[in-house]
C-alpha cells in the first residue's frame, strides 16, 4: 500500500508477501496514519526496502496492537521512520531481519516511542541515526534496552517455532503462555477505552497473573486467563455458566463478590466493551456452539 500525503486509518488488515523498491514493503505512508490491530508478515526485501513491514515519512504514525513477523529490510525490518514521529503501543515483533534494526529503524530526525511492546527478533532490535530518538518503556527487548519497566526475557510465545510469516495464520501463534514474563507487565498507567481489544478481538486489561491488580500485557495479544463466556471460571463454557452470566448482567457487584477470581468482562460476549442485555444472544451462541 502506498499513501502519499494522505491520512489513512487501517483496522484489522493483513499485509503479506509484498515488496517495495524503496520503503515500506507492506505499507508506506507519507503523512499521518493510524494503524490498529494489523499484521505485517513476510513483507520487504533485505536488499531493497527500508521498513520491511511498514514505513512512515514526514508525518505521524500511530500503531496499536500490531504484529510484525518475518519481514525483511535494509533498515528497520518491521518498521522504519524517516523524518517522522511514530508511536507504537502493544505491538509484537519477531523473526524480522535487517542489516540495521531488526525490529525498528529511525533516521533523519525521526522519533519512535514504543510502550508495552515485544521486540524479539534475535539480534540488534533498534537502529537510529541522523538526530533521531528512540524511547522504549515497559517492553520486552531482545538484548535489553534502557528504560522504565523494560525486560530482556524470553516472552514465551505459544508457538514461536511454528511461525510462518508468508503463508498465513494457523502456524503463527504469538499469544503468551501462562509463564510469560510479559503478562501484566505493560504500562501500569494504561486505561483502556471500551472499544480497546487485542489482535484476537479480546478485551484488554485482564488480571493475567492473578495478583488482584489488572495491568495490560506487553505485545499484541492479551493473555486470556479464561475464555469469554466462562463466567464461573471453571475452564469450560457450558450450561453451568448460565447463573453466573445472569448475575454478571443484572448485578455487577454481586457477581464480583460471588466470583472474586473472575473478570466480569468475560460476559461481554458480543465484544462491544459493555456487559449488558445485548450480550444475551451472543452468550447463548457461545454456550450452545451456535
Amino acid at each position: 500500500m502506498l499513501c502519499y500525503s494522505g491520512d489513512p486509518t487501517l483496522i484489522s488488515c493483513w499485509f503479506s508477501g509484498n515488496v517495495a523498491c524503496n520503503a515500506g514493503g507492506g505499507a508506506y505512508c507519507r503523512g499521518n496514519s493510524v494503524v490498529t490491530n494489523c499484521t505485517f508478515a513476510g513483507n520487504g526485501d533485505g536488499e531493497l526496502s527500508k521498513g520491511g513491514g511498514f514505513a512512515s515519512e514526514l508525518g505521524t504514525a500511530t500503531l496499536i496492537g500490531c504484529a510484525f513477523v518475518a519481514n525483511q529490510a535494509i533498515k528497520g525490518g518491521g518498521v522504519h521512520v524517516i523524518a517522522a514521529e511514530a508511536t507504537l503501543v502493544n505491538c509484537t515483533f519477531t523473526e524480522n531481519s535487517a542489516g540495521s534494526g531488526r525490529a525498528v529503524g529511525c533516521d533523519t530526525d525521526g522519533l519512535i516511542d514504543l510502550t508495552s511492546c515485544i521486540l524479539w527478533d534475535g539480534g540488534a532490535e533498534v537502529w537510529y541515526a541522523g538526530g533521531s530518538t528512540v524511547t522504549i518503556l515497559y517492553s520486552d527487548v531482545y538484548g535489553g534496552w534502557s528504560g522504565t519497566g523494560n525486560l530482556d526475557d524470553d516472552p514465551q510465545f505459544v508457538d514461536a517455532d511454528g511461525l510462518d510469516g508468508i503463508s498465513g495464520t494457523e502456524d503463527d501463534d504469538l499469544r503468551l503462555t501462562a509463564d510469560s514474563p510479559c503478562i501484566d507487565a505493560g504500562d501500569p498507567a494504561y486505561v483502556p477505552d471500551p472499544e480497546d481489544v487485542d489482535l484476537d478481538g479480546n478485551p484488554r486489561l485482564l488480571d493475567g497473573d492473578g495478583d488482584g491488580t489488572p495491568c495490560v500485557d506487553m505485545g499484541a495479544y492479551e493473555f486470556q486467563v479464561f475464555t469469554v463466556g466462562d463466567l464461573n471460571c471453571d475452564g469450560s463454557v457450558d450450561f453451568f455458566d448460565i447463573d453466573a452470566f445472569v448475575l454478571a448482567v443484572t448485578d455487577a457487584a454481586a457477581y464480583a463478590a460471588t466470583y472474586p477470581d473472575c473478570d466480569i468482562m468475560l460476559a461481554d460476549c458480543n465484544g462491544d466493551g459493555e456487559v449488558d442485555f445485548f450480550d444475551i444472544d451472543a452468550f447463548v451462541e457461545v454456550v450452545t456452539g451456535g
